[in-house]
Order: structure tokens, then C-alpha cells, then sequence
């Protein structure tokens, strides 16, 4: 995930890759919000539980703007 401005950009996502086994459950986060365009912010504030697979797309959310606590 990124915004594809190496930190000049405004956030959103243009695009993303998953690979593994669970792939195709983690996918359906990336797609819509492609589509329906919020920002990493956005996504990296959204709750996902844990301990689950979706967790590490908030995760990735919150590394591309510079939030991860981990």
C-alpha cells in the first residue's frame, strides 16, 4: 500500500499486492478502497480486530503515513 509519491503524495490507494494462502480474504479491503478512495489515514484508523489477517492491512495503513505503533 502507498500512494506512490515516495512521500510527496496525497494518501490514496492506487493499487496493492497480497501474497499467501488467505490471500483472497485480505483483497476485498484493498479493492475498495481503490474504489471508493479514502486515504491510508483513513484505513489505519478504521478498527481491525485482533488477532486477524485484516489487522495487517491496517498495519500496512498505518506504516504508508508514517503511524504504526507496534
Amino acid at each position: 500500500m502507498g500512494d506512490g509519491h515516495a512521500g510527496h503524495g496525497h494518501g490514496k490507494i492506487l493499487g496493492g499486492g497480497i501474497v499467501g494462502p488467505n490471500a483472497g480474504d485480505l483483497i476485498d479491503e484493498v479493492a475498495l478502497a481503490i474504489e471508493m478512495g479514502p486515504s491510508a489515514v483513513h484505513i489505519g484508523k478504521t478498527i481491525h480486530p485482533h488477532p486477524t489477517l485484516g489487522k495487517s492491512i491496517g498495519m500496512a495503513a498505518e506504516v504508508a503515513h508514517g503511524s504504526c505503533r507496534l
